[in-house]
């Protein structure tokens, strides 16, 4: 077998693989019992200590070649990175599993609005199209009732958390994707080990559980969810062109809204489901550059 066919046949197993640890993440938030906050603290614990343990075994744990201005974009997309995750598990605690990953799921598009704001990077009208798509597939899921434009109170808590997390994720991966001179893991596990410090002041151990296998599921979720989930994502990035990528991403929620039903008996209707074929289809145009807009022909002259 040719080098890059095997390259590419191994980073296509180590996505796969990440994205299915990823869709499982709902479950063990949900099943620990635990705060929000309390859960986010000890991933971010269990999660950099699994990372050094990575990082020894595949590289070593030298921080020399860090700039100072990369150890500053790693600190402020790591802060994002850590208040995206309390949100998106606040999201789990308050709306289903599936409705919360499908609105974080919209992240490729806030990351391509606030890129194109604040960075000043190139904003085609096919991209606005495939928002504007997705928006409409958002407010499908979400049952936004298009008379009132309401919805309930519960579940508008929940979908704004969810909202916020892909907003956080966003501004993180939009500030990490400028830095030069760190590999992925070690910036993973610089980024929850500013986490451990970020959340241990909201930390409230007095409330801890972790009784009847609580434990196991918060160990589980710093262990292979963080650890060994960064590690194959992050190594499949550098062998995976974008496109494969955007295309594997989607195992994720797939995987989400399976387990959901598997575990807690979750479906979405029929136009929820619309809305979520929706949202993946304007997903997979922006990031394969799909055309949803007629070419335009211009007028020959005689």
């Amino acid at each position: 077998m040719q080098p890059e066919k095997r390259n590419f046949r191994i980073g296509v197993a180590q996505l796969v693989s990440a994205m299915c640890i990823a869709g499982t993440i709902g479950i063990f938030v949900v099943e620990a019992g635990q705060l929000p906050s309390n859960i986010v603290f000890f991933r971010c614990l269990i999660g950099a200590l699994s990372l050094v343990v990575i990082s020894v075994l595949t590289g070593g744990l030298s921080f020399r070649e860090v700039t100072r201005k990369d150890w500053i974009l790693i600190a402020v997309g790591g802060a994002c990175l850590v208040y995206n995750w309390l949100f998106l598990f606040m999201s789990y605690q308050t709306i289903s599993l599936s409705l919360g990953t499908v609105v974080y799921h919209i992240k490729p598009f806030v990351i391509m609005l606030v890129g194109a704001f604040i960075f000043s990077e190139r904003l085609t009208g096919h991209a606005v199209a495939w928002t504007g798509l997705a928006f409409a597939g958002m407010m499908l899921v979400v049952e936004i009732s298009f008379d009132s434009l309401q919805v309930e109170a519960g579940k508008a808590l929940g979908i704004v958390y969810a909202l916020i997390a892909a907003l956080m994720y966003s501004a993180s991966t939009l500030i990490v994707k400028y830095v030069r001179s760190a590999s992925g893991i070690k910036i993973a596990l610089l980024q929850t080990s500013l986490g451990v410090f970020l959340l241990l002041p909201f930390t409230q151990l007095s409330e801890l559980s972790l009784g009847g296998g609580s434990w196991i599921f918060v160990l589980t979720l710093g262990v292979l969810n963080t650890g060994v989930m960064y590690s194959l994502n992050y190594s499949a990035y550098q062998r995976l062109p974008s496109y494969s990528i955007a295309v594997l991403s989607f195992i994720y929620p797939i995987v989400t809204i399976v387990t959901d039903y598997i575990f807690y008996g979750f479906l979405f209707n029929w136009v929820q489901m619309a809305g979520v074929v929706m949202i993946f289809a304007a997903t997979l145009g922006v990031n394969l550059g799909w055309r949803i807009l007629p070419k335009l022909r211009t007028q020959k002259s005689f």
